[in-house]
């Protein structure tokens, strides 16, 4: 999934605390599951990569569209968020190189990673997290 500061506010703060929210999925009308691991890929000027980490808790439903604009539509899903952070976390260049074969320069929401590179980029994203959170020194 897709997010872009220069189109639309999410307002972010760094926290572990689950917390429920739904995501645009752009055109994609199946393909996601309740339990499937999603992340939130930030594009634009401000910075890319991956800035989120949740689980579906629906599959695919459709709903009036984010812009406001009466009548449009779009599809969406329902998630809980477990890491969100205020800047990327693992940038696409990384990405590029620690998970090869997901596009990591989708134009819209709803891309899928491919079932091969699931695991590996659950990894990634688990260890860039421990390093990114700060540590206590109490």
């Amino acid at each position: 999934m897709t997010y872009n500061p220069a189109y639309w506010f999410w307002p972010l703060n760094e926290r572990t605390t689950p917390r429920m929210g739904s995501w645009n999925v752009g055109r994609r009308t199946g393909g996601v599951s309740p339990d499937d691991d999603v992340y939130v890929l930030q594009q634009g000027a401000s910075g890319r990569g991956l800035l989120a980490r949740g689980v579906a808790t629906s599959p695919v439903f459709e709903e009036p569209h984010w812009d406001g604009i009466a009548g449009h539509r779009t599809h969406s899903i329902e998630v809980q968020w477990l890491e969100i952070a205020t800047s990327p976390v693992i940038e696409t260049a990384e990405l590029r190189y620690a998970v090869p074969g997901v596009h990591w320069a989708p134009r819209q929401s709803g891309a899928l990673v491919p079932a091969a590179a699931t695991l590996r980029l659950k990894e990634v994203w688990l260890d860039a997290w421990t390093s990114h959170l700060p540590t206590s020194n109490g």
